[in-house]
């Protein structure tokens, strides 16, 4: 019990060192304190995932939901309004070039048969919010740059989790058709957007009038915890309602809501310090957690990982490519946005489903996956780092322009 306090008081020292490092050296504080959990879970076995339970699983969102919000509350929405088309365009090429190389690689190089191994490919469809965000706030990017990650991760997410979830029915016996699919995947975003945005000019308006609400400098982050837990147990996507809450609150106030909503500010200073503490709190448990996640239980799943990966990162290349030409995208832009490739806790959820509802074959899209997640979080750092680094990257862009300096601004190119 004493050696977990002196770990718990060490770790949070120990991340304030590594956010510090990641600023000077670039080098990610994420991949080292995934490294790290792998280290003290699958290698020396101080940390068992499965002696956590449902607080692990708890946490995890707990973090991603904090993550979101911060990073909904830096978007605003004339950039959203930009880069809306374009975010829509990679996160749709994302997910199918990652579905079509998982599944099928899955389907040819292991025993899963090819309803499982579709299965596996919608999995691998998203890049990780929790992953991005953070990583975005240290890296020298353009806002619409940004602004398209962002929109892309928490995108993409809905896209696994629906996919996921109708696929999952399938395999159970369920009845359900591709339109219903495409239905319940629409219905879902405008509905949890839609949430969203109605619950954060609520919650602005009541700390407008109520001053005891506003004084409490948790409000904010308990009234979010409370609408994603309600947007979950109403079967809604309670990450993209977060998202579009923060996107709310950051762009308040408004002019064209000044007259039916007469707000001060969505977020108040010290209320987004206090986020920006507890996410450095949550964010060093999460990735700890994911690394004590990882079971590279033989060699072959250990290449299969490898493979994954390395398809995913080319599968990245080409998204890039399709998403934004060089004419309307610089090359240390088309570099940024190639180098953001991380999966994490939406896949990580998916992943371990089909186990937890004991269906054949399961266990063997959990390890593939879960050996995935922090290899493509390892390929992340190395090349978001080398993307920093003049020349790291950009001769894979050759044909790219330097940069597009001459457009102003409010110009920015649309990728």
């Amino acid at each position: 019990m004493y050696l977990g306090f002196l770990i718990t008081g060490s770790l949070f020292f120990l991340g304030h060192a590594l956010r510090r490092m990641f600023q000077i050296t670039k080098i990610p504080d994420l991949l080292i304190l995934t490294l790290f959990g792998f280290i003290a879970g699958p290698i020396l076995g101080w940390i068992n995932p499965a002696d956590l339970g449902q607080s692990g699983q708890f946490l995890s969102e707990m973090a991603l939901v904090a993550i979101l919000l911060e990073g909904g509350f830096t978007l605003k929405f004339s950039l959203f309004r930009e880069h809306a088309a374009q975010s829509l365009k990679i996160s749709g090429l994302t997910f199918v070039t990652s579905f079509i190389m998982g599944g099928v690689s899955l389907m040819l190089l292991t025993p899963l048969p090819l309803p499982m191994a579709i299965y596996a490919g919608f999995c691998l469809g998203s890049t990780s919010s929790a992953i991005v965000i953070p990583m975005l706030k240290f890296l020298t990017a353009p806002d619409h740059v940004k602004t398209v990650l962002t929109l892309e991760s928490a995108l993409t997410d809905v896209l696994v989790i629906v996919s996921g979830l109708f696929w999952l029915d399938v395999l159970a016996g369920g009845d359900l058709t591709l339109k219903g699919f495409v239905s319940q995947m629409f219905n879902m975003t405008i509905a949890s957007v839609a949430s969203g945005v109605v619950f954060g000019l609520a919650l602005a308006v009541a700390k407008k009038h109520y001053p005891q609400i506003a004084n409490l400098r948790f409000s904010t982050v308990a009234a979010v915890f409370l609408i994603y837990g309600l947007m979950g147990m109403m079967g809604f996507n309670g990450a993209l309602a977060v998202l579009a809450l923060g996107m709310t609150l950051g762009n308040l106030p408004n002019k064209k809501f000044e007259n039916l909503f007469p707000i001060e500010q969505g977020m108040t200073h010290s209320e987004h310090e206090l986020l920006g503490e507890l996410i450095f709190l949550l964010k060093i448990f999460f990735f700890i957690y994911l690394g004590a996640l990882v079971r590279f239980t033989n060699l072959s799943v250990v290449l299969i990982s490898v493979l994954l990966t390395v398809l995913l990162i080319l599968g990245r290349y080409l998204c890039v490519r399709l998403s934004a030409p060089p004419k309307r995208t610089s090359r240390t832009d088309a570099v940024t946005l190639f180098s953001m490739f991380p999966r994490g806790l939406a896949c990580a959820v998916v992943a371990s489903l089909p186990l937890q509802k004991g269906i054949a074959q399961g266990d063997l899209i959990q390890n593939y996956i879960f050996a995935t997640v922090p290899l493509t979080i390892i390929g992340t750092s190395v090349f978001s780092y080398l993307a920093q680094k003049s020349g790291g990257l950009e001769a894979l862009f050759p044909s790219y322009p330097e940069s597009l300096a001459a457009e102003p601004e409010t110009n920015a190119p649309q990728l």
